[in-house]
């Protein structure tokens, strides 16, 4: 069966619309702090003096994490060097981006230039680092040619490198994380909701997805991605899709990111009019219902009859924990996991899907999460 979300992952935009934020009530400086702390002493065991973050505007998990910032081109990185300020090496810009950027970060010192092996250098040997061993993150995601040009300039360095240590460190969810989690929920339900009511009145998938991006931009996502489900059994971006007639039935997939974390959700609208659309419902209530601390995906997905389950842990990314054997084998007590189902009835595509958080004994739906 061919995999109905394979375009969910691999799509990303070139240019971001829409908003940009830190709201300091939600995610306030002592929880930026605590991370920084987290991260050098995980750079501490590693024996290490300095510790040097990479990201990317497709991948900046880790230095969203600690900074708040996500570069929205090319790449950026962060150096922390205990007992100085750390640097956000935020890209070119300068005095055009310097008072944006300052107010979605936590850092204070901005450093604006090409990143380079030069650039990295020069920060270094500004903060009294210019030889020893570095903790390194994020450098395997940059482009094979600036990789290479800051691999060579550290020469001089011996690179110690622990993605898997600070990876776990950003993949555990905090009690702030599932609420923020929890609100951009509440506006996929929205969205859910206009698309719902667009397509009932015009009987269009594109008009009901436009319906649904609306309410993600008025809401400030900075990100709304919307799939509508095609007659060949996979999703594809509704702005392809054409109404060259009237549709009988909405099949949509609705991904946000608000304040930097992301939730998703796909439905199927009307509900009943596909033969088995409740089969796969109710297969995949049965899955929810055995989510808690110690049960292992795999064993959901095994025993899922219904059509294909998706698995995957929520938080700065939509894959968080992917959605295959890299990711998790167990969940633990805060993932914030999101439930997708697919089924194909007659010939035709169908979908329904849960977020759930995951407590100390059981689980509940991430809407009605309360700390």
């Amino acid at each position: 069966m061919t995999d109905a979300l394979t375009e969910i992952v691999t799509m990303d935009p070139v240019i971001r619309v829409g908003r940009a934020a830190w709201d300091q009530r939600l995610l306030p400086r002592d929880e930026f702090a605590a991370r920084l702390d987290a991260a050098v002493a995980t750079a501490r065991q590693a024996g290490t003096d300095a510790l040097v973050v990479f990201a990317t505007a497709a991948s900046a998990e880790c230095l969203t994490y600690l900074t708040n910032f996500a570069p929205t081109a090319r790449w950026a990185a962060l150096l922390v060097v205990p007992g100085r300020e750390p640097a956000l090496l935020a890209g070119l810009g300068g005095r055009r981006e310097e008072r944006y950027q300052r107010t979605v970060s936590c850092v204070n010192e901005l450093v604006h230039a090409p990143l380079t092996g030069q650039t990295i250098t020069r920060a270094l040997a500004d903060r009294g680092v210019v030889a020893g061993r570095l903790g390194i993150t994020g450098l395997d995601i940059l482009p094979a040619g600036p990789a290479a040009d800051i691999t060579a300039a550290l020469r001089d360095f011996e690179l110690v490198m622990i993605d898997a240590e600070l990876t776990r460190l950003w993949q555990r969810t905090s009690d702030r994380e599932l609420a923020l989690l929890a609100a951009a929920a509440a506006i996929l339900q929205e969205a859910r909701q206009q698309a719902v009511r667009a397509f009932s009145e015009t009987r269009s998938p594109s008009v009901a997805a436009a319906a649904a991006d609306r309410v993600g931009r008025l809401r400030g996502c900075r990100d709304v991605r919307i799939l509508i489900g095609s007659e060949h059994g996979a999703f594809r971006p509704y702005e392809g899709v054409t109404d060259e007639k009237p549709a009988d039935l909405l099949v949509a997939y609705v991904a946000v990111e608000w304040l930097g974390y992301r939730a998703e959700l796909a439905f199927t609208y009307p509900q009943s009019s596909l033969t088995g659309d409740a089969d796969l419902r109710a297969a995949l209530s049965r899955a929810c219902e055995a989510v808690g601390p110690g049960t292992r995906p795999a064993e959901l997905q095994a025993g899922f009859a219904a059509g294909e389950l998706h698995v995957r842990g929520l938080g700065l990314s939509i894959t968080e924990l992917p959605d295959d054997d890299t990711g998790w084998t167990e969940f633990r007590a805060g993932d914030a996991i999101s439930l997708l189902a697919v089924g194909r009835y007659e010939g035709r595509m169908t979908a329904a899907s849960s977020l759930i958080a995951v407590g100390e004994t059981g689980s509940c739906s991430l809407q009605s999460w309360r700390p």
